[in-house]
């Protein structure tokens, strides 16, 4: 019995530091087939972020018109216009620009979660088939290689979605006359906050593993 439980612990504990340190020097056998399948998924995952984010931006174009009611005619009785005094100070566009990335960045974080959660039970069915036809200990081992690779290869997929946003991000702000020192911050802001959720998948990852125990 406890055999059972120390060996899909050692697989999942495999997967979290394969992801942690990288064994991309030690396995490095994901077929192109796979690699492909997996760049495209978080290929199709950015393009979707940025079309909704192009989306709202255009939405936010169309709806900055002139008022409702600016068309009446003051000239005539009862049609005298009434000064309107704003509730709240309007958005700026560097806000409205930061509002539409932000959606798309915590979307993105949503994908990656879902990703591995996908790959811990993946890994854990796997083990169960495994384990029921009796496979010898070297399957063990390429099945932790497996993952281990997959995961290597959606993380900088995810990396690289993320320099796509940002690129995208920095040309907005540029278009809209933000400051280069206020761009270059809110780059790192969100450069720094991916990290931290790389750091969070990753315990995430070594919490299932403890699970096992």
């Amino acid at each position: 019995m406890k055999k059972k439980i120390v060996l899909p612990l050692v697989i999942l504990v495999v997967l979290a530091v394969g992801i942690l340190v990288g064994y991309r020097f030690l396995f490095n056998n994901l077929d192109s087939e796979e690699q492909n399948a997996i760049n495209e998924e978080v290929g199709g995952i950015t393009e979707e972020i940025l079309a909704e984010i192009e989306k709202g931006e255009t939405a936010d174009s169309e709806s900055t018109g002139e008022e409702p009611g600016t068309d009446v005619d003051a000239d005539e009785p009862g049609n005298e216009e009434t000064p309107v005094t704003p509730t709240e100070e309007p958005e700026s566009e560097k806000e409205k620009i930061l509002s539409l990335y932000n959606k798309g960045f915590l979307k993105l974080q949503d994908e990656g979660n879902a990703i591995i959660d996908r790959l811990v039970a993946g890994i854990k069915g796997d083990f169960a088939t495994l384990q029921a036809d009796g496979a010898a200990k070297t399957e063990y081992v390429k099945l932790a290689s497996s993952y281990t690779n997959r995961a290597n290869a959606y993380e900088a997929g995810m990396d690289s979605s993320v320099q796509d946003l940002l690129s995208h991000m920095q040309e907005d702000l540029e278009e809209a006359g933000v400051s280069e020192s206020e761009i270059e911050a809110s780059v790192k802001e969100y450069q720094t906050a991916y990290e931290t959720q790389k750091t969070i998948r990753q315990n995430k990852i070594l919490d299932k593993a403890k699970a096992f125990l």
